[in-house]
Order: structure tokens, then C-alpha cells, then sequence
């Protein structure tokens, strides 16, 4: 579908960017209150995601709590602000009815596309990203730049944050 999706948009030209998501300290979710209710949180979580993307934008499952965004014809400054509201805005979700306590956050790594670079380099630096988000304090979105030179940081040396 990622495949099928980005072709689509490098017919018309359009820039995309892609978004790993993690949910943050998931574990304990599972471990306090048992795999049922993580995987409520879960499927919650991604329905919210949903209704705050656009029909263009796609998510799925990547693996175990992480989610793949495909943000279809936006730059990255953009989508870092759209990744930004949709933070806040989980943060005043209720995933789990019975748990109106539980409110999990989430880190994201978020980088442009390049119509030129494999696909998997550009998810690679996605996930670069989102190890600097987790690093970083975690509950925030971090953007990196792939179009100049493979990354664009800020002069510390670290991925531009978007928090």
C-alpha cells in the first residue's frame, strides 16, 4: 500500500512525508493493566489517528506499538504541525472508557520523501527521528530533512525538533 500510495503521488509531483509513531512506556500499559487493554489502547489510538489525518493520508501498523503515516502532499514543516496537533489532541482522548486515567503519549520521527531514494532509506531516517524524539523526553514529534544531503540538523548536531 506504502508503494502503491507514494507511486500515486510522484505522478502528480506532490511531496510526501513519512511518520513513524510509538506509543510511549506501552509495556506498562500492558503490564499494569493486561493485554486486552492494550490492545483496546491500540486499536483506539490508531482510530483517533485516523479521524485526525486527512482522507489522502494513510496509517498502518508497523510493528508491535509503532504506526507508519504516510502524509500525502505536504512538506514537512506541515505535517511536523499537523503530528503537533494531533499530539494535544490525543492527549485529551479517552482510548480506554473504563480507564478515563489512562491517557497514553506518543514520540514520533517524521522526514520528507524523496521520489529519488529508496523507500526504506527514507522510513530508516524516520526512525532515526523517532529514537532522537525518545531520547529527547519522549511525547514529542522530532522532523529531520532528508532532502539536503540525507539530513538537516540544527547546529548542535541534532534533528530539528517540532515540539
Amino acid at each position: 500500500l506504502l508503494n502503491q500510495q507514494i507511486k500515486l503521488g510522484a505522478r502528480s509531483g506532490a511531496p510526501a512525508c513519512i511518520a513513524l509513531i510509538d506509543l510511549d512506556h506501552f509495556k506498562a500499559v500492558n503490564d499494569t493493566h493486561g493485554h486486552g487493554v492494550g490492545d483496546e489502547v491500540l486499536r483506539n489510538f490508531a482510530q483517533a489517528v485516523k479521524a485526525g489525518l486527512r482522507d489522502t493520508d494513510v496509517i498502518a501498523r508497523w510493528g508491535g506499538e509503532e504506526f507508519l503515516v504516510l502524509l500525502n502532499d505536504t512538506q514537512t514543516g506541515a505535517a511536523a504541525i499537523g503530528l503537533e496537533r494531533l499530539r494535544e489532541h490525543l492527549q485529551k482522548t479517552l482510548l480506554v472508557e473504563r480507564l478515563p486515567e489512562l491517557r497514553p503519549t506518543f514520540s514520533a520521527g517524521l522526514t520528507d520523501y524523496a521520489l529519488s531514494e529508496p523507500l526504506h532509506a527514507c522510513i530508516e531516517r524516520a526512525d532515526r527521528a523517532l529514537y532522537a524524539a525518545k531520547h529527547g523526553g519522549r511525547d514529542r514529534p522530532v522532523a529531520v530533512d532528508g532532502r539536503v544531503s540525507g539530513h538537516q540538523h540544527q547546529e548542535n548536531g541534532q534533528p530539528a525538533a517540532v515540539a
